[in-house]
């Protein structure tokens, strides 16, 4: 009896740990502080204005450098304590150093910094089409989230919050143009930059690439495009996320920066040159096997219901059948 107690006792506690933690990884998508939105921000490309401060808490400026100091810089998103969804074609080359800084609104704000000792690009990222475009960043010690620093939601079916007539917002703190002017600047943005930017219907994207490239680039259900005029992304922002809010007022990656028209009357212009988005609903199955953990997505198109719950409740179910043998 002393044996049958000592399990029971062990049972209790592991499936207290294991709720514990799934509940509290279902948080996610809500900032502390709100971001400007739902109005057109000042008609600057490539970031459109100023984010308010720590509006973005997702946010990471993702840098990784080579025993000579030189190295890049790009955009990724937090997607849970120990994981950071970037671009793979961020991950190339054999950079020794890497490191986020999360709850940076300056790019210069080092107070919160992350060493990777992982860089996972997708087994089938292809440098020369840029099709899937995704890799993972895992950090050498647990995210501690706070008011600057949170995870983001993901929706297991974005079409409700992608589709044509729909909005979504990009973040970076890439090249941007100069105030008042069509011209870009020399370097890139020193603080974090927002622009809403319309969803692209999937038909006209697939054609207008089509129709730049001689049918060399063929864009997939993979991923998604976004754009308008003098709204979009640009170099220094690649990695980073596109994000929408769903219905339930949690914000919702559908997208991680990828590509555009290397031209600098396209990247004035994303809505007849579309920038390119790798569409991150189309790899949660990976990115679920590959960092094994139990990530709070949703398995609507609105961002209604939370899939995190739908674990939860099975793991609270399985906790208690096992404990009532």
């Amino acid at each position: 009896m002393p044996s049958l107690h000592k399990t029971l006792i062990g049972l209790v506690f592991f499936c207290g740990v294991i709720i514990y933690a799934s509940a509290e990884e279902l948080e996610c998508g809500v900032p502390t502080v709100e971001p400007v939105t739902f109005r057109d921000l000042v008609a600057r490309v490539v970031g459109g204005d100023r984010a308010k401060p720590f509006s973005w808490p997702w946010q990471a400026l993702f840098s990784t450098f080579d025993a000579d100091g030189q190295g890049l810089m790009c955009g990724a998103t937090i997607i849970s304590r120990r994981w950071l969804i970037t671009a793979a074609h961020c991950t190339e080359g054999k950079f020794e150093n890497s490191h986020v800084q999360l709850g940076a609104y300056r790019a210069d704000d080092r107070s919160y910094l992350y060493r990777i000792d992982r860089q996972i690009s997708h087994p089938d990222y292809d440098k020369k089409t840029i099709s899937n475009d995704i890799a993972l960043l895992h950090t050498t010690r647990d995210i501690r989230y706070n008011d600057r620093i949170q995870p983001i939601c993901i929706t297991a079916n974005d079409w409700g919050l992608s589709k044509e007539g729909e909005y979504g917002y990009v973040t970076g703190w890439g090249v941007y143009l100069e105030p008042n002017s069509t011209r870009k600047s020399a370097t890139t943005s020193n603080f974090l930059l927002q622009a809403r930017v319309p969803f692209i219907d999937q038909g006209t994207c697939r054609r207008r690439w089509g129709s730049m490239t001689r049918g060399t680039t063929r864009i997939t259900k993979a991923q998604v495009c976004a754009g308008s005029y003098l709204h979009g992304t640009a170099p220094g922002d690649s990695g980073g996320p596109l994000q929408a809010v769903g219905t339930d007022g949690r914000w919702y990656q559908i997208g991680i920066t990828s590509f555009g028209a290397n031209d600098e009357k396209a990247m004035l212009d994303q809505g007849t040159y579309p920038g390119v988005y790798t569409r991150v609903s189309a790899y949660l199955t990976w990115i679920n096997d590959t960092t094994d953990y139990l990530l709070p997505f949703s398995s609507s198109s609105n961002g209604i219901s939370n899939g995190g719950w739908t674990s939860f409740i099975v793991i609270f179910i399985l906790c208690n059948f096992i404990m009532m043998r």
